[in-house]
């Protein structure tokens, strides 16, 4: 398996060291191409398992607010930057969520409203308030799709937003192993797009989560290699690469032959690929959809057996 840098170099080498082929736009090629081929075909290296800590309350001191001020001061407290994004009850009102929006130092944050806009205190101002910090969104890493399964004594039972909502919409329940796990709306405050998950009742212990996941196309950098076979991305991009120079060269009669042989030379290592792939790791299961109103041997099902219904 190649990282992308040295596959890179190959396709270079194999257009003659073109140019125009420069490595930002074989880059582009070769991640356009592993994007359609992640998506095309269920490769066993998308499946993997991720861990995920349940990060215990915080409620160490106590906190002064001022009315009108988004900012929050604490007295013996411990905040960091982990403690941004994690929701907050204050002194007696166990109904209101706020969140923290940033970290200023040990003794101080900022909090907002569940959107992120900035949220003065709306009360009268007091000090020696008591708190509870928790941790409500887990967001996990860059290319995850899918989550299938999440365990740790036990498996957690897949529930909604809607549901966890419903049972509990202040997040009042706790525990020590959540009963669990719903998936909510992605983070897409930054560049990247991540999943994120609810753990419910929320978790009171640092106990470690295991959990069975689908991962999508990344941009690649140059020391990382792909998820599918590299030598299938290369053959396919390098076809790519082909069609770009005769576009750029209008030299059709060098690159789109070069092309045609190159295209041959991917689609027969994506079928030796793709076998040794069954072979290393098992065939995958598919579920057959007979439920679309066609009769059972127009179905996928109809392909392997005689059902006699055509």
């Amino acid at each position: 398996m190649a990282n992308l840098d040295l596959s890179i170099r190959r396709i270079q080498i194999l257009v003659g060291n073109n140019s125009l082929a420069t490595h930002d736009q074989v880059i582009s090629l070769y991640n356009s191409r592993h994007s359609s081929l992640l998506d095309s075909f269920d490769w066993s290296r998308k499946k993997g398992e991720i861990a995920i800590t349940g990060v215990p309350d915080k409620s160490n001191g106590t906190l002064t607010l001022m009315n009108g001020s988004p900012t929050v001061n604490g007295t013996s407290t411990t905040f960091t930057a982990s403690d941004v994004d994690k929701y907050v009850k204050i002194g007696p009102d166990s109904d209101s969520l706020f969140v923290v929006q940033a970290v200023n130092h040990s003794a101080q944050f900022t909090m907002s409203d569940l959107n992120g806009t900035p949220l003065p205190w709306p009360g009268p101002s007091m000090s020696g308030q008591s708190y509870v910090m928790f941790k409500r969104l887990y967001t996990l890493g860059a290319g995850i799709e899918m989550i299938f399964t999440v365990k740790s004594k036990q498996q957690l039972t897949k529930r909604t937003q809607d549901y966890i909502d419903s049972e509990d919409p202040t997040r009042e329940c706790t525990s020590d192993d959540p009963l669990c796990w719903a998936p909510v709306e992605r983070d897409r405050r930054g560049v990247a797009d991540l999943m994120r998950i609810e753990l419910w009742p929320r978790p009171t212990a640092p106990l470690i989560y295991t959990a069975s996941v689908q991962y999508g196309h990344v941009d690649l950098l140059p020391n990382q290699s792909p998820i599918v076979p590299s030598e299938i991305v290369e053959w396919f991009a390098l076809v790519d690469t082909c069609y770009m120079l005769a576009a750029r060269t209008k030299d059709v009669n060098v690159w789109l032959p070069l092309a045609k042989e190159y295209i041959t030379q991917a689609i027969d290592t994506l079928d030796r690929q793709r076998g040794k792939d069954q072979e290393k790791f098992g065939a995958l299961d598919y579920v057959k959809d007979v439920y679309s109103g066609l009769p059972l041997g127009q179905t996928d099902f109809g392909v392997t057996h005689d059902t006699g219904d055509w």
